[in-house]
């Protein structure tokens, strides 16, 4: 199999939305472009593509965050896999983060891919799972919940101290390509696409204002990492429901986050 892997440059977002859309059976490609062009602001080098006579037929990306990297959009197109494709396209990333010291290595694994990253040897850490909110059951009362335009140092620090690493790059990003901001004291939650999150909060009262503005603003879907308990019962309290769940996984040394402040992830790609 005459298979060549390779870095995806700037401009050759169809090439990522090609396998994207057959892998995840995702038809939104104007999506795809955005997501691709929101991939290469936070790490320029980190969408690969494997290519067969020419034609892509598997990808994967990767997101550097000092010592934790993140990889996401591991995919084949359905007619190509088991072919060892996916597997040459994980072994080369894994050899990027390697070379450039990277301590540990993370993902949100799918039912498909779980088998593939265990052979790596990726340890089960805990379940993350997209969780629709159709309505608030219990609304609280809140004060003091504002957009605000950009990632200042306090939220940089909030992000910095429940997440365990610097992740500025990705959440700008995001902003750069029109999402929002919600902020409070102790607090705060991205708005992008239909999704909420990352949802940074130091208690459920907080996680909650900030979660009730974000769907009075139309936002319905939030990915939440059910590693923390009181996250799960928050979402569940207030008439949020599981609809996809899957499996985060690591590989090298342990992470430290708080994980009791993370009421929302930010996607399964980059964390």
């Amino acid at each position: 199999m005459d298979m060549k892997i390779r870095v995806l440059e700037r401009g050759e977002w169809e090439f990522f939305a090609r396998v994207v859309s057959e892998a995840y059976r995702i038809k939104d490609r104007e999506m795809l472009k955005k997501i691709f062009e929101i991939n290469l602001q936070v790490q320029e080098d980190g969408c690969l593509a494997a290519f067969l006579q020419g034609e892509p037929v598997g990808a994967g990306c990767f997101f550097i965050y000092g010592n934790l990297a993140w990889i996401g959009y591991m995919g084949v197109i359905p007619k190509y896999q088991r072919r060892g494709i996916a597997t040459s396209i994980l072994k080369r990333i894994l050899n990027e983060l390697t070379e450039r010291d990277v301590k540990t290595i993370r993902l949100d694994a799918s039912a498909a891919g779980y088998p593939l990253y265990r052979k790596f040897g990726f340890v089960e850490e805990y379940p993350t799972a997209i969780y629709e909110i159709p309505r608030i059951k219990s609304m609280r009362t809140c004060e003091n919940v504002s957009m605000v335009k950009s990632v200042d140092e306090e939220i940089r620090a909030m992000d910095l101290k429940a997440f365990g690493a610097d992740r500025i790059r990705a959440l700008t990003a995001w902003i750069n390509k029109g999402a929002k901001i919600l902020k409070t004291q102790g607090g705060y939650a991205l708005l992008k696409m239909d999704n909420i999150g990352p949802v940074i909060a130091e208690d459920d009262y907080v996680a909650q204002c900030l979660i009730q503005r974000a769907f009075s603003l139309g936002y319905r879907k939030i990915i939440i990492p059910e590693g923390n308990k009181r996250a799960v019962k928050l979402i569940s309290s207030i008439g949020g429901f599981a609809v996809h769940r899957i499996t985060r996984m690591s590989l090298g040394e342990h992470h430290i986050e708080k994980l009791d402040k993370i009421y929302a992830i930010l996607d399964f790609a980059k964390g």
